[in-house]
């Protein structure tokens, strides 16, 4: 352990860890268990006091998964807390606020166009 590293600090590791691990099975095609670990995670930050932006990631991160799941409205408003979030903590033109706008935005429309190819479209990012 860290020096001046309290038990706050560990347990921030520990949820990052959870976010992250939670996009590696998205990642891998376990939409089901990212969401869990996105979703472990969060309640964790809630109980430890929440931290907004970090809050705000994970619910990218959410959103992302909804979506790719085809779960529009549930990714819509994982999106929408998210900007909520980041409202009085970012500034709007920040590459972060940006990527949550472009995903919200993104969300509202149809996930499968058939004009489109797959791999024309522009993917959902997700908050590193």
């Amino acid at each position: 352990m860290r020096e001046g590293c309290s038990g706050r600090c560990r347990t921030l590791l520990y949820i990052s860890g959870l976010w992250r691990e939670g996009m590696r099975e998205f990642e891998a095609g376990d939409h089901a268990r990212g969401e869990s670990l996105q979703r472990k995670a969060l309640a964790i930050l809630v109980e430890l006091g929440g931290f907004p932006v970090i809050e705000a990631k994970i619910h990218n991160n959410l959103g992302v998964i909804l979506c790719c799941s085809g779960r529009s409205a549930e990714a819509r408003w994982e999106f929408s807390q998210a900007l909520t979030l980041l409202s009085s903590r970012v500034t709007p033109g920040s590459r972060f606020h940006e990527v949550l706008a472009r995903n919200y935005t993104q969300s509202l429309a149809p996930r499968e166009l058939p004009d489109i190819r797959a791999e024309e479209r522009e993917p959902l990012a997700q908050a590193s």
